[in-house]
């Protein structure tokens, strides 16, 4: 993962570009404390697919138990 200060976006902002590109996840950070981590768009679509499908089993195991849904 690569890592990233707020202030050094606008100096080399191509940092960034390069980083996603490659694959890589980046962490932002302000005043050296981590401020926000930014995904490849095609990893977090997977990882949201990914998310659907456990919680549509998730789904399916509490109504085969019969486990309220609503708790």
């Amino acid at each position: 993962m690569t890592t990233i200060a707020t202030d050094q976006l606008n100096r080399a902002p191509g940092t960034l570009s390069r980083a996603l590109r490659s694959g890589e996840e980046v962490e932002l950070t302000f005043h050296e404390r981590p401020y926000a981590r930014v995904v490849p768009h095609d990893d977090l679509e997977r990882e949201r697919a990914e998310l659907a499908k456990l919680r549509a089993e998730v789904e399916q195991l509490r109504a085969r138990l019969g486990v309220d849904t609503a708790a």
